[in-house]
């Protein structure tokens, strides 16, 4: 079985403390490359040394609402067989004018934590509430909601495909095709080119020029990745226009570099 480097790091630690229950925290996209950890091999890892004694967070801000869509994660019938918890966004990928987010617990832990007293709100019909204190900004919630209700709803009957589905499905292509015109500006063997055909992101070589970099960093809000790359989300926002329009400044601050 091949172990990424930081697998290996996280082995050696818990190895370490086999007296310590753990509490593993994995990436489905990581903010800056998008990388995504492979929850198969951490969890038959940890049932191998701490079986019985850890618990694993899906960290999913860009992903955790794709999982069935992702290659790694295509067959399995419910990632909640691997994980425990997880958490996605609603402001990035869904578009939702305010920060937001979901977060997803398994009910028994839940019951653990909260006794009913705690929960249930006698004033509101005994409605059950195990919302974060300080979360009761309820137009985001409404937000949320209905960018949700909409995603989840099925608009392809025929391929019985939801509106999330499709949107993937279009996002991928359009990125795809992204990469595909930023390698032929900086070739396609450039070491500081990235992609991976299965995921929305792509690290890009950021212009040499410090002054030109800085430019189009801000005029299109790009994520730095180090001191030579940025990093660019092919999300539903991201449209032909906007990806024309910052390939025709990219291209020619690239070939006057």
């Amino acid at each position: 079985m091949l172990l990424t480097l930081g697998l290996i790091i996280h082995l050696e630690l818990i190895l370490r403390n086999l007296n310590k229950p753990v509490i593993y925290s994995a990436n489905f996209g990581a903010t800056i490359d998008g990388s995504i950890d492979n929850i198969i091999q951490i969890k038959n890892l940890l049932d191998k040394y701490v079986l019985g004694k850890y618990k694993i967070h899906g960290d999913g801000a860009i992903y955790g609402l794709f999982i069935p869509y992702l290659e790694i994660y295509k067959d399995i019938s419910t990632i909640f067989d691997l994980i425990d918890t997880l958490s996605f966004s609603g402001h990035k990928f869904l578009g939702a004018y305010n920060i937001s987010g979901v977060a997803l617990g398994k009910k028994s832990y839940l019951a653990n934590v909260f006794s009913e007293d705690d929960v249930r709100i006698h004033i509101i019909q005994d409605a059950i509430d195990i919302t974060f204190s300080g979360s009761r900004q309820g137009i985001f919630s409404l937000e949320l909601y209905l960018l949700l209700e909409k995603a989840l709803d099925i608009s392809d009957i025929n391929n019985k495909k939801t509106n999330l589905a499709i949107l993937w499905d279009e996002c991928l292509a359009r990125a795809k095709n992204f990469y595909s015109q930023i390698a032929e500006i900086v070739g396609y063997n450039n070491p500081l080119l990235h992609f991976n055909s299965y995921q929305l992101s792509i690290i890009i070589p950021a212009p040499i020029n410090a002054e030109k970099k800085l430019y189009l960093g801000k005029k299109y809000g790009l994520m730095p990745v180090g001191e030579s790359q940025y990093g660019i989300y092919v999300f539903p926002r991201s449209t032909e226009d906007k990806i024309n329009k910052f390939l025709s400044d990219y291209r020619k601050i690239i070939h006057e570099t």
